[in-house]
């Protein structure tokens, strides 16, 4: 007997469909605990932790008994759990992420027969998701490659003498040369200023990225990584093109009236930064 489960956001989840009520009884009918409630034996969150659903129920709840209870196993038997990651927890209702091809399944299953509407006849269990540490062992992986062809010989002399050395994490945090151009830290704060839908907890991962020379974000699906990448990219593009991407009216307005050599000038300032942050950009 597992420890019950209060589902959070971000957990990694299984959803598979519940057999026929015609097998069940009133009691566990009743034991299908709401999202809020405290939830069952294995991470369940619609097992009752004390009922006794009867042999080979648990068996039909995931689509394979056929004892008291599994009724309607025959109904569900075949069909894989889809793998989800709760967004959010409701008193009535779990917002979760899922795939396009699952949810696109689960949204026919439901329409084609309406007595399948969640959450009476859905089952939600807690679970490991093994894709993230995949991902990162992919990665791991790829960084045995050398990934930049034209400054390889730089990358290779850079990566044996911080491998395995205990200060390659205090060499990762080293400010890239672009941050000590007082112009480029006003921009890049006024383009950061200027993002939207941001949470703190994003902003603070752009702003933390900017000045970092290595940086690593790391978690499940649907929790907003590829949106704070998208952000820190506009920042750093944005930070890049100088004072006319970011400078106030009338700073601009002076600017621009100082005439073609002044955008000769800031051109010359912008092709700079780009060539700095090449190798940044290119990852």
């Amino acid at each position: 007997m597992s420890p019950s489960y209060s589902p959070q956001a971000g957990d990694n989840v299984l959803i598979r469909r519940q057999p026929a009520d015609g097998g069940t009884t009133p009691q566990q009918r009743r034991g299908r605990a709401s999202p809020g409630a405290s939830f069952g034996s294995g991470g369940s969150s619609y097992a009752d932790e004390d009922e006794d659903e009867g042999e080979g129920a648990e068996d039909s709840d995931y689509g394979e008994g056929e004892g008291r209870g599994g009724g309607g196993g025959a109904a569900a038997r075949g069909r894989a759990p889809i793998s989800a990651t709760l967004q959010a927890v409701h008193k009535k209702y779990l917002l979760v992420a899922m795939d396009k091809e699952d949810s696109d399944t689960m949204q026919a299953e439901v329409a084609g027969s309406p007595a399948l509407a969640p959450p009476a006849d859905w089952r939600v269990d807690q679970a490991e998701n093994d894709v993230a540490a995949k991902r990162q062992l992919e990665a791991i992986e790829r960084l045995g490659s050398l990934q930049d062809k034209e400054h390889a010989a730089f990358e290779q002399l850079a990566r044996c003498c911080t491998v395995g050395s205990p200060r390659s994490a205090d060499v990762a945090r080293v400010p890239p040369l672009w941050v000590r151009d007082k112009g480029w830290r006003a921009a890049a704060k006024a383009q950061l200023a200027a993002q939207h839908g941001l949470n703190r907890s994003q902003r603070k991962a752009v702003a933390d990225a900017m000045i970092a020379s290595v940086t690593l974000w790391q978690g499940p699906p649907g929790t907003g990584k590829t949106a704070t990448l998208l952000a820190l990219i506009q920042v750093l593009v944005g930070a890049c093109k100088g004072a006319f991407s970011s400078a106030p009216a009338s700073k601009a307005a002076a600017v621009a009236a100082a005439g073609e050599e002044s955008h000769t000038a800031a051109r010359e300032m912008a092709r700079k930064r780009w060539k700095q942050m090449g190798p940044v950009l290119a990852w």
